[in-house]
């Protein structure tokens, strides 16, 4: 009945995404000597460790990539650079030139004028896109505060998952499912940091960032807060920094501000500094 189920499970999640083939273990019972038949003595799925990590390293790259490129197109859209002439560009052109007529003429009111007619709108324009940068700015810390909400129901999600693989274990129950339900759940989290994962007793797992801050450990969840600035740990610790990969480190080196060194060159850092 149970190789029935399996069966009938696979070709149910056959086109689901995150499931995997599922096997029980089958193993010959002995009766007196006798074949008394076959029991079921373990269960399998068909995934493979090395591929899963490649899997969430490239998931956390695209995040990353992705994220940082949506908000540099923000700020092309704020600037105008995906058009022919920037309006930007082309006040700061009218301004000179009306600066370079007055220069020749300057007894007449109308280079006057255009002096000051160009000069109202750089400032207007100038008004503009430091209103709609400071806008982004707030976004992008809305943004961060959401990805860490995020990250800690998942990490939540982890734990009891861990709790319920490790139930099942140990009392000789199937775990596949739940074990599929633990790798989509990671690769959820890869797209926020990039994740490490650390084998555990009873089918349990850890989880860190690469550069070893403890995101879940069996059945146990950290938690993480944010400020606006930095991102602490349910310990007290500030995580900003460490949390590396996926959406939140691109947020956070978009608005990053490490004055009063020279602004980074690097795409993508500090950009609305």
């Amino acid at each position: 009945t149970r190789q029935l189920q399996l069966t009938a499970n696979n070709i149910s999640g056959a086109q689901q995404d995150g499931y995997t083939l599922k096997r029980a273990t089958v193993s010959s019972v002995s009766l007196g000597g006798d074949a008394g038949g076959a029991t079921i003595t373990g269960f399998t799925r068909a995934s493979d460790d090395t591929l899963t990590k490649a899997y969430n390293a490239a998931t956390s790259q695209a995040a990353f990539l992705g994220t940082q490129n949506s908000y540099l197109q923000q700020v092309q859209n704020i600037l105008g650079s995906n058009s022919g002439n920037p309006a930007l560009s082309n006040d700061i052109a009218q301004f000179q030139s009306a600066w370079t007529q007055f220069s020749a003429s300057p007894e007449s009111s109308a280079q006057k004028q255009a002096v000051i007619l160009a000069g109202t709108n750089l400032a207007a324009d100038v008004r503009s896109i430091t209103s709609s940068v400071s806008g982004l700015k707030r976004q992008i810390i809305s943004d961060v505060g959401d990805s860490v909400q995020t990250l800690n129901t998942a990490l939540s999600n982890i734990a009891l998952l861990n709790q319920q693989i490790s139930t099942a274990t140990t009392s000789g129950q199937p775990a596949g499912d739940l074990q599929d339900a633990r790798d989509q759940a990671i690769n959820a989290i890869s797209k926020i940091v990039a994740v490490n994962v650390v084998p555990r007793e009873s089918g349990q797992i850890a989880l860190y960032t690469p550069n070893g801050v403890l995101l879940a450990d069996k059945q146990i969840a950290q938690s993480f807060a944010w400020d606006g600035t930095n991102i602490t740990s349910g310990t007290g610790l500030t995580v900003t920094t460490a949390l590396r990969g996926g959406s939140i480190e691109a947020s956070i080196q978009f608005i990053a501000n490490n004055s009063p060194t020279a602004v980074s060159s690097s795409p993508g850092t500090e950009v609305i500094r």
